[in-house]
């Protein structure tokens, strides 16, 4: 089955509902199934195993519980310490679809769930004044430990709610934890939302889950609603009628209209606009995802809503869905003055493309195209690529490519030993100027491709924390293209390494000049994940041998690629010394950048003029410092250069060399 390679990282560790429509409900057979499929495909793992048994477990239970307020020690330890013969009659189950021992932990869940619910319900749990709440590794001893969890939880978001809300709405306060705890619980108690065949569906997915968690940091498998943001994040696009929803007391409002949408083009739907129906039917009391489910569907299919406005006046409105064009989180372009002419700014946050014509690689072309055609000389660039947590293979392929002429930019290892090159082709670039590509703790997989693979020409310095995430593995995924079937998955396939044979895999990409964000005092990255991939290294590419092309084909790469083919550049590396030590004399004297690291904010609005430092984002303020460092190097060399072309010749042996 062929699969789209995707380097992708999802950083985002809170709760969320992740119901799966019912019109594909997965029974029990499904679980082997997709297991099979998953396990045909993996780097490491071919079948299932005791220990991906045993790890199974406790990814179920750290899925429903990974706060620790629900479930106590006593209650967890007989899944946590299953001896041998126990794990091998789990094998035997799953071979004849009887998950039994789950379906036990599943009940040990809801039982503990319902607790909970029922001392949010006493009068006492209301009071959360002086309590506060932290995370703990282990499980409450005691049931009293427990409430006492639970109250210092409720704690923490009744403080932060009463800054937002008032102190007067402890009411309303509760109601909202209520919500925002049932929300999670719903996907394992029956509720008025949630029914028994719902439930079932929904252990199979959590269950599933657990299973592929333990395969690997990043193998995963993802409900309905995470395959559909997953295909919006990555294609930047999606199809419905262009609305998206907030859940209110009153019902859903509309709370934002995307332009050019079949919505905004209609001109009846308006924000603060409360749907009251959907295709005729009510939506009231429904989970989110459900009424958003229903928005959904198929191309050129019609949408009926019942709509009430701010007057109370009520509307009918007829939409047809067609493809809706997501612009947020696309390439930004910020300018920031110096000299006689300017410092771009080039903000990532993924790697994406859609048949509508949006990549990645078109917007960050034309980001440097209208640098170019602002009239004053671009002095530097800056890749902030310190929120990109990842996207499409090929997509960072020709981001970096845009810097390159031709040339390796990444190489995929997979687990039978065979090696596939990704090349960029064209023999031009965009821009070849000062270059950094600023980069953090969060920056993983395909951002860190192109920040490795830059760093390996030589062509830009990295800028940021000491190291990126330090994900090096390739999923393949079943939610862009097209044949998941019901089932969407990603799985680990094999591991990427860029042209000088490193993989970021582990340690992540370092930086060449250190500036570090809030992150860097944080336990934050690759290296603290559970099951993953260790660091190794594979020949360096920077001549490619092209010994995966066709003999056929070899004689146009030689004379068309090779020529041309990006050569490996020393300079910046010979001048990192001078780099460095004025970045650091700066952030030594800079008693703003140490309350920054302080702050726990990584990043805030650049403003339009010159940058703030007391305001602004310190750690891209210091990168356009060291943007600035490189522009007046780059400013001497060719001054040199141009001395010494006009210089009489004199009989030396110096020589000088810019690069390889």
């Amino acid at each position: 089955m062929c699969r789209f390679l995707l380097f992708f990282m999802a950083l985002t560790f809170i709760f969320t509902t992740s119901l799966r429509s019912l019109d594909h409900p997965l029974q029990a057979e499904d679980v082997k199934k997709v297991m099979n499929d998953i396990l045909s495909q993996h780097v490491n793992t071919k079948k299932l195993s005791e220990v991906v048994v045993k790890h199974s477990f406790k990814q179920y239970i750290e899925q429903a519980d990974p706060q620790r307020i629900y479930l106590t020690q006593e209650e967890v330890k007989p899944f946590l310490n299953m001896s041998d013969s126990e794990v091998k009659k789990v094998l035997q189950d799953y071979e004849a679809n009887r998950f039994d021992s789950y379906k036990k932990l599943n009940r040990v869940i809801q039982t503990a769930m319902k607790r909970a619910q029922k001392e949010r319900s006493n009068p006492d749990f209301r009071d959360y004044e002086g309590a506060s709440f932290q995370e703990v590794p282990g499980f409450a001893n005691s049931i009293s430990d427990l409430k006492l969890r639970q109250q210092e939880h409720y704690a923490n978001f009744g403080n932060s709610e009463e800054k937002r809300l008032g102190a007067s709405n402890k009411a309303l306060i509760l109601k909202k934890y209520n919500e925002k705890m049932l929300n999670h619980e719903s996907e394992y108690v029956a509720s008025s939302d949630v029914k028994g065949s719902e439930l079932d569906n929904l252990f199979y997915m959590h269950l599933l889950k657990a299973l592929t968690k333990s395969l690997d940091a990043h193998t995963s498998y993802l409900s309905d609603s995470e395959a559909y943001d997953m295909r919006i994040r990555l294609e930047k696009s999606f199809v419905g009628i262009g609305i998206e929803l907030d859940k209110q007391d009153k019902g859903y409002v509309v709370s934002k209209i995307i332009d050019q949408s079949p919505a905004s083009r209609s001109g009846r739907v308006e924000v603060n606009d409360r749907i009251l129906k959907i295709n005729g039917a009510s939506i009231e009391n429904e989970p989110l995802e459900e009424v958003m489910g229903r928005l959904r569907g198929t191309k050129g299919t019609k949408v009926d809503l019942l709509l009430s406005n701010k007057q109370g006046s009520i509307k009918s409105v007829n939409l047809t869905r067609e493809d809706v064009a997501v612009n947020e989180g696309r390439a930004e372009l910020k300018e920031i003055p110096f000299e006689n002419g300017v410092i771009g700014i080039i903000k990532l946050t993924t790697f994406y493309q859609s048949d509508l014509g949006v990549s990645a690689e078109r917007d960050v072309k034309e980001a440097i195209q209208k640098l170019q055609k602002g009239g004053r000389p671009i002095k530097g660039l800056i890749l902030d690529l310190r929120q990109n947590s990842g996207g499409f293979l090929s997509q960072a392929v020709k981001v970096a490519g845009l810097f390159i002429t031709n040339g390796v930019v990444v190489i995929s290892k997979y687990s039978d030993g065979e090696e596939r090159f990704y090349r960029d082709m064209d023999g031009k670039t965009s821009y070849d100027g000062p270059l950094i590509i600023l980069t953090s703790k969060m920056t993983a997989s395909a951002a860190e491709i192109v920040a490795q693979a830059l760093q390996d020409y030589g062509v830009g310095v990295i800028v940021g924390d000491k190291q990126t995430f330090g994900k090096g593995t390739i999923q393949s995924q079943t939610v862009t293209d097209g044949q998941g079937e019901g089932s969407y998955f990603k799985v680990t396939v094999g591991k990427y390494y860029t042209v000088s044979g490193k993989t970021p895999q582990e340690l992540g990409v370092k930086a060449d000049v250190v500036v570090p964000s809030p992150l860097s005092l944080e336990e934050f990255g690759e290296e603290y994940l559970e099951d993953r991939l260790s660091n190794d290294r594979i020949s360096a590419s920077f001549r490619d041998s092209l010994s995966d092309i066709d003999p056929g084909l070899k004689p146009w790469y030689l004379r068309y690629y090779m020529p041309t083919i990006q050569k490996k550049s020393m300079w910046w590396h010979e001048h990192l010394g001078e780099l460095q030590r004025k970045s650091s004399i700066r952030l030594a004297n800079n008693a703003n950048y140490q309350n920054f690291l302080k702050s726990g904010s990584m990043t805030s609005e650049l403003p339009s003029t010159a940058l703030s430092p007391e305001k602004s984002d310190m750690q891209l303020a210091e990168a356009i410092n060291v943007a600035k460092d490189m522009s007046i190097l780059e400013s001497k060399l060719h001054n040199s250069s141009r001395i010494a072309l006009e210089s009489p010749k004199k009989n030396t042996s110096t020589s000088g060399s810019e690069g390889e």
